[in-house]
């Protein structure tokens, strides 16, 4: 149901040079969900996962990070997401 590539429930979650890509969850976040912890993200391409369009959006059939989530993204590519 949520996190097509990569689930994680309250815990340390450490994704580095990663390419999730093309991967699908029932509900939320085809590519990385994340649910409580400390999560980080680097030099990771996060592109063309899906989910229900009903509760996400592009950016977050890519990655969420839901209840009491603590995110840090560092040098990755996030379809849906435009940074300078």
């Amino acid at each position: 149901h949520r996190g097509g590539a990569i689930a994680s429930f309250s815990s340390r979650l450490e994704v580095v040079n990663v390419t999730a890509t093309r991967n699908a969850a029932q509900n939320y976040a085809g590519g990385i969900y994340a649910q409580g912890g400390t999560n980080s993200v680097r030099n990771t391409i996060l592109w063309g996962n899906s989910s229900n369009p009903t509760y996400n959006t592009t950016q977050q059939a890519q990655l969420i990070a839901d209840t009491g989530a603590l995110l840090t993204i560092s040098n990755s590519c996030w379809q849906g997401i435009s940074a300078t």
